[in-house]
This record gives structure tokens, sequence and C-alpha cells, in this order.
């Protein structure tokens, strides 16, 4: 019989937490809140849309920091972010030495053949861009609203935008044809 009880309170708990969930997330700052998410969605859009490279990675460098001093509430969120933000530093790197074409051919010759990605290689740059996006698709895994969801979307497309770019930005270094 007491377990009988447990269960029944269990449940009857379960149906409160949902109807305050309900209602917390029907509050006028949770509806403030999804605007501003909206609005966010589309700033990264037109970030996307612009094709830029830099702006495309400052935009993701700020939400790192956002995210690390704003949002961060356990030591392993903490871990994983600084991570990023480390790693972002040393794509960092990879980027300006890129853009020294003759620097950039020195570079990837020490790079081995075995790590290579459309004809160029896999270097911090890349290494940055993949566990970044593997990041973001861990965090939609979690119990995120929709719009939480659809920004980490629109992030992770505008990876693969510098990720594009930045392949050229290599093929164009190393001399490889039809980088059009």
């Amino acid at each position: 019989m007491e377990k009988i009880g447990l269960i029944e309170r269990i449940f009857a708990r379960q149906e409160l937490n949902f109807r305050n969930y309900q209602a917390l997330h029907n509050s006028p700052e949770a509806v403030s809140y999804n605007e501003g998410l909206q609005e966010s969605i589309k700033l990264l859009k037109e970030i996307h849309n612009a094709n830029d490279i830099y702006l495309a990675l400052g935009a993701e460098r700020l939400f790192l920091e956002q995210e690390l001093h704003l949002y961060a509430n356990s030591p392993e969120e903490v871990q994983s972010i600084k991570a990023a933000i480390t790693q972002f530093s040393d794509a960092q790197n990879s980027l300006k030495v890129v853009q020294d074409n003759y620097g950039y051919r020195i570079a990837a010759s020490t790079y081995s053949s075995k790590r290579l990605t459309n004809g160029v290689p896999i270097d911090s740059f890349h290494e940055f861009l993949n566990s970044h996006a593997t990041r973001l698709t861990n965090r939609m895994a979690s119990q995120l609203s929709v719009t939480e969801k659809n920004v980490l979307r629109q992030r992770k497309k505008n990876l693969q935008m510098i990720k594009a770019l930045y392949i050229y930005m290599q093929r164009k270094a190393l001399e490889i044809k039809n980088i059009d």
C-alpha cells in the first residue's frame, strides 16, 4: 500500500511540475526571451548571407564568451566552453597562416597526407569547426526550447559557411585548381 501512495505522490508532483513549467514558459519574460532569440536567428542569418569569415567568427567568439560568462552553470559546461575558446584561438592562428600562401604551403607540407579533406589539410581550424559543431549538436540533445535549438542550428549553418570559405582560402594558398 505504501508503494502505491508513493507512485500517486510522484504523479501528483509531476502534474504540478508540468503546470508550473507551462506557466513559466508562457510568462511575459519567456515570451520576450523567445522574441529575442528569433531576432538573434535573423541576425545570424544576415551573418551567413554576408559570407564573411571574419564577421562569422567574431559572432561565434561573442557567443562563446557570453555562454561562458552568462549561461554556463556547471563545471562540465565551463570546461567545454573554455576548450572551445582555446581551440578558437588555435584556429585563428591557422587563419593567419593560410593568408601567407608561401608560408601555408610550407606548413601544409608538414601535415600527414592521411589527414586531408577536399584535398586540403585538416589543421587546427578544421579541428575547431568539427569539435564546435559537435558541441552545438550535443547541446541540441538537451532540453532546450525549439527556438533555442534553432539558434544552435543557425550557428551550425554559419560554421559550414566558415568551413567552405576557409577551404577556399586553403586551396588558393596551396594553388589547387578549381577554386571557383
